[in-house]
């Protein structure tokens, strides 16, 4: 079951402030209802546990960049035309850039050194793959992929509405103030757990759950047992 209010409100609103209020209305609602469905399925089932685990957490944007004109702009350097020499994706936290012709590319290899990319992020290289453990190959999701720092909000956003300028948003490399959320309930769940974790804990608690064993690959840990 999916539960989208709490993204789209924190999006509008922002983690912090009328944020905060939003998300602990909808996550009690989201509470209750796992309550109710736990009881329910208790008449019929005698050991049922539910987890309900927030796939991201959410930063506050301090600035946002409107790289669609200043790509159109940039390229003009280079006599490319978007769309017959080059064309991007413009996905928040991330622009992805393919080049099509040799004007293309010498427009996507000058963009690496350019002052104001570097300062609000930074290129993916083989050493963010190594770090981030990403496919050695990302040549089918752009010839240049830049990733912005934490509160860098990349604008227009094809993800999101193209329009709209949002206070809150996730995809950022470090995620220390992006603070997601985790609900345990069923037979054997101490009441007054606490989950303080990281999303890759999430893998093993389900494993130990279900009596399976944790995929060597999996660096996180059992913060229900620990």
């Amino acid at each position: 079951i999916q539960f989208s209010d709490s993204d789209g409100k924190v999006h509008e609103c922002g983690p912090d402030g009328e944020g905060i209020n939003k998300r602990k209305a909808i996550i009690g609602e989201i509470d209750r209802k796992i309550r109710e469905i736990y009881y329910e399925a208790n008449k019929t089932f005698s050991d049922v546990q539910i987890l309900v685990v927030g796939d991201h957490g959410m930063t506050n944007v301090k600035k946002t960049l409107d790289l669609g004109k200043f790509l159109r702009k940039e390229s003009k350097n280079f006599n490319a035309k978007e769309g017959v020499d080059y064309f991007f994706i413009l996905d928040s936290t991330m622009f992805r850039l393919f080049w099509i012709t040799k004007k293309g590319k010498k427009f996507s290899e000058s963009l690496k050194k350019n002052n104001l990319l570097m300062k609000e992020g930074e290129f993916i290289d083989s050493e963010t793959i190594r770090k981030y453990k990403l496919p050695d190959d990302l040549s089918p999701y752009g010839n240049l992929i830049w990733w912005a720092n934490n509160g860098v909000m990349i604008f227009p956003d094809f993800f999101q509405n193209r329009d709209k300028l949002y206070k809150g948003m996730h995809g950022y490399r470090s995620y220390e103030d992006s603070k997601g959320t985790l609900i345990v309930f069923g037979k054997g769940i101490p009441k007054k757990f606490k989950p303080s974790g990281d999303l890759i804990d999430v893998c093993p608690i389900f494993c130990n759950l279900m009596n399976l064993n944790i995929p060597s690959s999996n660096d996180g840990k059992d913060i229900l047992s620990n």
